[in-house]
């Protein structure tokens, strides 16, 4: 029977083992590491591991700012608003009426007063025709000798404030309005077709029921 020596392997000291072995003894020589002293990393760590809640107190107390003084913040923000209205949106729109976009080649500029001409007189006669002839066959209507007020708004565009009685052809009484009514002579200068309602543009009309 053949005996078998057990021989105990050698590794050299150049061996992946042995320097293994070697550098593990090395480094619990040394010791604990020391602290870190670097405020920046120290910073870094301590915002990685801040609790949510740490975020949560500015919305906190803006939300708490809002409702205690909402009033407050009403009233400075309308202000705001019509300082901002008054300052920038008005003068620009100042700006574009003044430009030429906005000028129109005309005599008749318009004024802010009433005025007692005879087109006006014929754009009135005119918004009374057209309000006959819009109502019901049972209706009676009756107007006014002369209107109210009448505008010239420029470039030959009338606005008449009238009165007006509309009734009912059976007996029944009659209802006074007051209406404005918007039209424009289409003919400019040239007053000569004035006469017919052709030549003459509604706009609108406003203040009677049922038209």
């Amino acid at each position: 029977m053949h005996q078998v020596n057990l021989m105990k392997p050698q590794f050299t000291s150049s061996h992946p083992l042995v320097k293994s072995k070697n550098s593990l003894k090395r480094i619990l020589a040394i010791g604990p590491l020391p602290p870190i002293k670097s405020h920046a990393f120290k910073t870094m760590i301590s915002v990685t591991i801040a609790p949510p809640e740490l975020f949560d107190q500015p919305l906190t107390s803006m939300k708490n700012f809002l409702k205690k003084y909402s009033l407050l913040v009403l009233i400075v923000g309308l202000g705001l608003l019509i300082f901002f209205q008054n300052k920038v949106i008005m003068p620009l729109v100042n700006d574009v009426i003044k430009s030429d976009a906005f000028l129109v080649d005309t005599k008749d500029q318009g004024s802010q007063l009433p005025i007692s001409t005879e087109l006006g007189d014929i754009a009135f006669m005119h918004c009374n025709n057209y309000i006959k002839s819009e109502l019901d066959s049972d209706q009676s209507v009756e107007f006014a000798e002369k209107p109210l007020k009448v505008w010239s708004l420029g470039n030959y565009q009338f606005m008449v404030n009238a009165e007006i009685t509309i009734g009912d052809k059976s007996g029944g009484g009659g209802t006074a309005q007051k209406y404005l009514c918007r039209i424009t002579y289409d003919e400019g200068e040239n007053q000569e077709g004035a006469m017919d309602f052709d030549n003459w543009t509604l706009v609108g009309i406003s203040g009677i029921e049922g038209l």
